[in-house]
């Protein structure tokens, strides 16, 4: 789950819209406009069930994990499992 607070992001960066996105929009759209609104607008995001390192699903707990990204600036990667 990725955490946006711009819905141009959410279509830029979503599997499913992307393709539009991309067949409307030129590269240097995505370059100049996108990527410097990622900076202050994305905000976390969170990986759960998947062991990282052997990329199977997994209920330990170091397979959760959300990520904090405020404003672009040093993200901060926090273990956290939702209750079941």
């Amino acid at each position: 789950m990725q955490i946006v607070s711009d819905p141009e992001i959410i279509e830029a960066e979503s599997n499913s819209t992307i393709a539009d996105f991309m067949e409307s929009h030129d590269a240097d759209y995505f370059n100049e406009v996108i990527l410097p609104k990622e900076e202050s607008h994305w905000v976390a995001w969170f990986s759960g069930g998947i062991d990282a390192d052997e990329l199977v699903l997994s209920d330990e707990d170091s397979a959760f994990e959300i990520v904090w990204w405020p404003a672009g600036g040093t993200y901060e990667p926090e273990q956290w499992q939702p209750e079941a």
